[in-house]
């Protein structure tokens, strides 16, 4: 007892060690970013001031006069317009040679102190005269003009390209060491970037390692999308920072990063919840990618600003990951076989550590940061996923070896010399007696053979199709036998465009035919088989005779022991419906109860998807 107790405290120790280790790791791969991402020291603007040059129709006259800049007006001129900035520099500031980083929507040419500055574009009084600039700029401050002082920055600018108003203009102007600030935008995006290239790396490694269950394959479409969408989400984020683009842009390129942050956190949402068997429909697809959607839609409204809305949905789509994860972490501890290789206290510690990130530095958060969260979380999950997969796959191999090793058995059993020397002993009889009858059992043996042979090429049949199996092996028996024997089934509706793993059934009524002897009972039914849906499982429960020693009590009978029969029953059940299923055996009311359950979704689609049409 003591030894458990230690090996328990032991393992929830190191399980402690290990989830504080990966959120630190996590934590500390956040601030590496961060601070590679943090801006370099610049020279703060004393004064920010705009005007029009020529006021646009409705306009105030006083907007033409020089007014402190506020980004939510200007995000609604098209201009021209004119911004002034005042900097004041000093002694320290002129160490090495600085420059102009101008974020603005719009072309513009850029003066400092009276000295032009490259162009960006060239603004115009209307679209078609306009030369769009990019939405970001990095000039060199002239030569000879960063001495210590006050020094003026204008910018002539237009923005008849902006397609969709925005609630804000996001101007800035940073003055800085020129190197610094055109190493900005890679220093930014060098972890991210890197992240994400091992995320590829090991989706693509997961796309190769066979899928074994219809679920996991479901698991691993789900997971692979989100490594998808989660690379594609990163591209977009840094690409102006590190390519760039035309300023009319801009609009296209917050719609995709919208998009693709809606798809990828109802895609995180919708795999864990595949992952670790969560109920609520609502976190499933298309659900969550709907819920997503609505949380972005105020946005495509107009009416919350665009990192707002993509900030929401970082929080919301990792809080409901970290709900199903921490869920799924409860029940692992409560039982620790439940999961197999899941890790979801590992995901869920990465998860909390994301989400407290997010909270704490929103603005930082979106950029660059989220990318290396999210590259983190996906790259345990693939880790994880792909340990599953092969365990899967090679017990699926296992599986498949046992299973053809037993349906060799069971063929070898289903011409086994002594049955076959009493059908042929009453085949001559018959022939004699009763040639339309021997010609009758003839047919039957026929059609056996031909189901047997088939079944043993098969992983699926139809339901339907074992049914004739066994009622046309009962046929066979009963040739030879005073009275017949048969076998009643209710609920046979159910088993439409269902498949099942070939010669359960026959093997289960030839074991009853087995233990309970080839004879029809003198007293109650003989075969019985119960088809019923509850729950959406397929329940198949087959009553069958059974030979009872004298002096003992009907229900006292000990189960038979797992001979080759009930084995290859829980092979072929295993390799169709991996973990899902459930064979019960049991003596009750003299008669034994052998009782099959399954998904009844999942059997339905294996049967459109490997027998509809044959």
């Amino acid at each position: 007892m003591h030894g458990r107790q230690d090996d328990y405290i032991r393992g929830m120790l190191r399980s402690r060690v290990r989830l504080g280790l990966v959120a630190s790791g996590l934590a500390g791969l956040l601030w590496m970013a961060h601070w590679l991402a943090t801006p370099p020291a610049s020279v703060p603007a004393a004064r920010r001031e705009m005007r029009l040059l020529a006021p646009e129709r409705n306009a105030r006259n006083a907007d033409s006069v020089w007014r402190p800049l506020d980004d939510a007006v200007l995000a609604t001129w098209r201009g021209p317009y004119e911004l002034r900035y005042l900097f004041h520099l000093d002694a320290a500031d002129a160490v090495v040679p600085l420059g102009i980083h101008i974020a603005l929507r719009a072309a513009f040419a850029a003066t400092w102190d009276g000295v032009a500055l490259p162009p960006n574009g060239q603004p115009g009084l209307n679209r078609a005269s306009e030369k769009p600039g990019r939405v970001d700029w990095v000039v060199p401050v002239p030569s000879g003009s960063s001495q210590r002082g006050t020094h003026e920055l204008r910018l002539v600018a237009s923005s008849h390209g902006v397609t969709r108003p925005l609630r804000s203009s996001d101007a800035r102007v940073r003055v800085a060491a020129y190197d610094a600030l055109l190493a900005m935008g890679y220093r930014a995006w060098l972890i991210p970037l890197i992240a994400m290239g091992c995320v590829l790396a090991g989706a693509c490694y997961v796309a190769v390692i066979p899928t074994g269950a219809r679920t996991s394959g479901r698991s691993s479409g789900l997971l692979l999308s989100l490594a998808g969408s989660g690379v594609l989400l990163s591209m977009a984020e840094g690409w102006r920072a590190i390519v760039g683009y035309p300023y009319p842009w801009h609009a296209l390129r917050l719609s995709v990063i919208l998009v693709l942050t809606v798809l990828t956190m109802g895609l995180m949402v919708s795999y864990f919840a595949s992952r670790f068997s969560t109920q609520g429909r609502f976190l499933r697809p298309p659900w969550s990618i709907g819920i997503a959607a609505l949380i972005g839609l105020p946005f495509m409204l107009g009416f919350m600003h665009f990192d707002t809305t993509v900030w929401v949905l970082h929080l919301v789509g990792l809080a409901l990951s970290l709900f199903i994860t921490g869920r799924a972490t409860r029940l692992a501890t409560r039982s620790p076989h439940a999961l197999s290789q899941a890790s979801p206290d590992i995901v869920a510690a990465l998860l909390f550590t994301a989400l407290v990130a997010a909270a704490l530095d929103p603005s930082a958060y979106i950029d660059g940061l989220y990318s290396i969260a999210l590259a983190v979380i996906m790259a345990v999950v693939l880790l994880g996923h792909a340990t599953q997969q092969r365990e899967i796959a090679a017990k699926a191999l296992a599986l498949e070896n046992a299973r053809v090793r037993l349906t060799s058995a069971l063929l070898r059993r289903s011409i086994q010399p002594h049955w076959l020397m009493n059908t042929l002993t009453s085949l001559q009889e018959l022939i004699e007696v009763d040639p339309s009858r021997a010609s009758h059992l003839v047919d039957l043996l026929g059609d056996e053979f031909r189901m047997v042979t088939e079944a043993s090429s098969r992983s699926l049949i139809a339901a339907k199709r074992e049914l004739h199996l066994c009622h046309t092996h009962l046929a066979i028996v009963s040739m030879a036998l005073p009275t017949p024997r048969r076998m009643d089934v209710e609920g046979e509706d159910l088993l439409d465009g269902v498949a099942l793993p070939p010669g359960i059934l026959h093997t289960l009524v030839e074991n009853g035919l087995t233990h309970g002897g080839v004879e029809a009972p003198k007293e109650g039914p003989d075969f019985t088989l119960s088809v019923r849906s509850p729950h959406d499982m397929l329940t198949l429960t087959l009553w069958a005779p059974m030979a009872t020693p004298s002096g003992v009590g009907i229900n006292a009978v000990a189960e038979p022991r797992r001979g080759t029969g009930t084995q290859f029953v829980e092979a072929s059940l295993e390799a169709a419906f991996p973990s899902q299923w459930r064979l019960e055996q049991r003596a009750v009311n003299g008669r034994w109860q052998s009782t099959i359950a399954l998904p009844y979704a999942s059997a339905r689609l294996l049967y459109d998807t490997n027998l509809r049409g044959t």
